[in-house]
């Protein structure tokens, strides 16, 4: 689920479906989700207060910078 459908937003439009492809395209590339926690009030405050991590920081391995920024900014917060 995208930020601004978390945060209850009355505009959310195809911007949604970019978070949701972001994640879906990290998750298929990393082998887990971009934020993972216990409960769904952790996955909220995760998904409102922090960046995405990057591929690197969660596989350990060298990603191309074009990949990660594209990554990146498909699931901005903003």
């Amino acid at each position: 689920m995208a930020p601004e459908q978390v945060r209850g937003s009355a505009r959310v439009d195809e911007r949604a479906d970019l978070y949701a492809l972001g994640a879906v395209a990290f998750r298929s590339l990393a082998g887990r989700l971009p934020f993972e926690g216990t409960n769904a009030l952790t996955l909220i405050a995760l998904k409102l207060d922090r960046d995405p991590p990057t591929l690197a920081s969660i596989t350990g391995d060298d990603w191309p910078q074009p990949l990660e920024k594209f990554l990146a900014r498909m699931m901005a917060r903003d």
